[in-house]
C-alpha cells in the first residue's frame, strides 16, 4: 500500500507544469563580457569563390560591400577563365600612366561580352589606381564595390597584396584550376 502511495504521489508530481524563473535581462556591460571572445561576422568589403556541391566545374561567387549588401552568381570554369583575363587587363593598366592626372580622374571600364556579368573599373587619380568591381547577377541584382588600390609609383609593393582586388584575382585562378582538375 505505501509503495502504491508512493507512485500516486510520484506520478502526481510529473504531471504538474514545472515552471522556470526567468532569467534577469543581461546589462550593456555582461553582454560586451560574454561577446567579447565570440566570432564577429567580417566587416567591410568582401568575397567568396568557391565550388558548387554537386556541380563539377561550377563555382559560386558572392561579392559584398560595406553595408551588408551582396549580389551572388555562379560560373563555369571557361567563365572564370574570361573574369581572370578581364582583371588581369584592368591591372596591367592600373600600373600604366595611360589617362593619369585628368581632372576629374578617368574612370576605364574593362568588361568582355562573353562574360556581362563581372566589370572591373579602374579609376586614376593621383598616383594611384583605384579598382572597383561589378557583379551584375543574371536575375538583375547588381553590385560595386571598391576593392583597393595600387600606387603606379611603387610597383609590386606588399601592400598590394593585401588588397581585395589581388586576393579575389588568386582565389579565381586557383578556382580554375580547381574546376581543371575536377
Amino acid at each position: 500500500m505505501v509503495v502504491s502511495a508512493v507512485l500516486l504521489i510520484g506520478t502526481a508530481a510529473f504531471a504538474q507544469k514545472q515552471t522556470k524563473p526567468v532569467p534577469k535581462p543581461y546589462t550593456d556591460a555582461e553582454l560586451r563580457k560574454m561577446s567579447k571572445d565570440k566570432m564577429k561576422p567580417p566587416s567591410g568589403a568582401s568575397f567568396y569563390v568557391g565550388a558548387v556541391d554537386g556541380v563539377p566545374g561550377r563555382f559560386s561567387m558572392l561579392l559584398t560591400d560595406n553595408g551588408q549588401k551582396f549580389v551572388e552568381e555562379s560560373y563555369l570554369v571557361n567563365q572564370l577563365e574570361v573574369i581572370a583575363a578581364v582583371m588581369t587587363e584592368a591591372q596591367k593598366f592600373a600600373r600604366t600612366e595611360e589617362s593619369a592626372g585628368k581632372i576629374p580622374p578617368a574612370i576605364t571600364r574593362f568588361a568582355d561580352k562573353q562574360e556581362p556579368t563581372f566589370m572591373v573599373d579602374v579609376e586614376k587619380k593621383g598616383d594611384q589606381s583605384r579598382f572597383y568591381v561589378t557583379i551584375q547577377s543574371v536575375a538583375g541584382k547588381k553590385l560595386t564595390v571598391e576593392m583597393g588600390s595600387l600606387k603606379r609609383s611603387n610597383p609590386g609593393s606588399d601592400s598590394e597584396q593585401n588588397e581585395l582586388y589581388f586576393k579575389m584575382l588568386d582565389r579565381i585562378r586557383a578556382a580554375i584550376e580547381e574546376g581543371k582538375q575536377q
